[in-house]
């Protein structure tokens, strides 16, 4: 069964990490146009896809998806931070 098929209460504590911050960065709302958001939101997008194709428990590339929800989490925080104009 794929992260993505797992009930929430599942889903080990990195899945929920991962999925989380996908959530949170696809709904996140700024100014129209923005295009660092709109990037990261694919970025998020793209992850959020990965986790439909593999369990995390058992997949080998489990360090590689953490360390990408790590960088997007960070750059998210980045443009959240920033004074809107």
């Amino acid at each position: 069964m794929n992260s993505a098929e797992k009930p929430y209460e599942h889903l080990s504590s990195q899945e929920k990490d991962i999925f989380n911050v996908c959530g949170e960065i696809i709904a996140y709302e700024r100014r129209a146009g923005d295009l660092d958001i709109l990037k990261l939101r694919e970025r998020a997008t793209e992850l959020f896809a990965k986790m439909r194709k593999v369990d995390l428990s058992e997949h080998d590339s489990y360090f590689k998806l953490v360390a990408e929800a790590s960088e997007l989490k960070k750059e998210f925080q980045e443009i959240k931070n920033r004074p809107s104009e």
